[in-house]
């Protein structure tokens, strides 16, 4: 078990701990546009790095925490965390899944992540529920419709 950690100027709100994590290598194309050698010869290159185990907000761009510093082993470089204090961090688990020689991630390789279907799946059960809408975002956006399938969980 392998624990690797990523940092992220912006993360989806909806990630949470349990979610599977997935990189696929990605390649700059003319005039601009981005686009993924895997989907044009049907997902090769799709690798499976593990699931989220720790998901840790306001975070400087090196994964640091506010008063906190780290040290590279090999060369016994401190670095200190430094404002703005504006990225996600996340732990990623390779369950040992992520084979030997296989290579991680690089800059331009798309992350994404999967929800764990056995926890997300299905409609909500029970008899209340709240929903709240939230647009984190600081542009204008308009919701076109909302719905969802309610099932009852005893009677």
């Amino acid at each position: 078990m392998a624990l690797t950690q990523y940092t992220f100027q912006d993360l989806n709100m909806s990630a949470q701990i349990g979610d599977r994590v997935y990189y696929i290598d990605t390649t700059v194309t003319q005039e601009g546009f981005t686009s993924t050698t895997a989907a044009q010869f049907g997902l090769t290159g799709l690798v499976c790095m593990g699931f989220i185990s720790n998901i840790t907000r306001n975070v400087d761009s090196n994964g640091l925490i506010e008063g906190t510093q780290s040290t590279n082993l090999l060369t016994n470089f401190i670095t200190v965390a430094t404002q703005p204090f504006n990225h996600v961090r996340i732990t990623v688990d390779d369950e040992d899944t992520f084979l030997v020689g296989e290579i991680p991630p690089n800059e331009t390789d798309f992350i994404f992540f999967a929800k764990n279907n056995s926890i997300n799946a299905g409609s909500i059960k029970g008899y209340y529920a709240s929903v709240e809408f939230r647009n984190n975002s600081t542009e204008k956006a308009e919701m076109f419709t909302a719905s969802c399938d309610i099932s009852e969980s005893s009677k």
